[in-house]
């Protein structure tokens, strides 16, 4: 009868501690799933007010920026007056009669 005893405790101590076991895994995994939620819930709010508080450009300061001070037939490079006329002569006087 002692050796059934000792068994039937064995056997009800293992199956305590296999509950006990599950129960710690069960709740681990809650609390995994809701962190997991959570971050999910907060990526969606940034998304939100991403969306809601967009940024648009300043289009009046880059047609202001990119207007020429010297109307419409200046570039950044010569300006209104154009290129200067020696500048364009590479070499001089070449071959090709320039």
């Amino acid at each position: 009868m002692a050796i059934s005893s000792a068994i039937v405790g064995a056997v009800v101590g293992g199956a305590q501690v296999y509950s006990a076991n599950k129960a710690q895994n069960a709740q681990k995994d809650a609390g995994q799933r809701a962190a997991d939620e959570a971050k999910a819930t907060a990526a969606a709010a940034t998304r939100a007010s991403n969306k809601a508080n967009q940024k648009s450009p300043n289009l009046a300061a880059l047609l202001a920026g990119n207007t020429a001070p010297g109307g419409a037939g200046s570039t950044m490079l010569t300006g209104p007056q154009g290129a200067a006329a020696p500048s364009t002569l590479l070499g001089g006087n070449s071959v090709l009669g320039l």
